[in-house]
């Protein structure tokens, strides 16, 4: 991925997400004598960054044709990504998890 790129898909996440909210964090900025900050990336509409990915990856693949739906397979974070992004671009999804039996 080149800076044009991250560019585009910037301009494209603009129209389904706010900006992600950054808050300093004094104690880790001590530790570390720099400044640093923390990206709430848990105020997303799915609680997690991945949101992202599955827009992205939506709306480019749906400008080369028209998507029919999509089908992934998730453990979670993953899997309400997509179920968000395809509910945002009107398409079926098939979200599959893995059956961890209790023993």
């Amino acid at each position: 991925m080149n800076f044009s790129e991250v560019e585009k898909a910037r301009s494209l996440l603009r129209d389904y997400l706010s900006p992600t909210r950054l808050i300093s964090a004094p104690s880790l900025s001590d530790l570390s004598g720099a400044d640093v900050y923390l990206k709430l990336e848990n105020e997303n509409p799915t609680g997690s960054f991945k949101v992202r990915g599955a827009l992205n990856a939506l709306a480019c693949r749906g400008r080369r044709g028209r998507l029919e739906g999509v089908v992934t397979s998730s453990t979670g974070n993953h899997g309400a990504g997509v179920a968000y992004a395809a509910r945002q671009f009107n398409l079926p999804a098939a979200i599959f998890l893995p059956v961890n039996p209790i023993r």
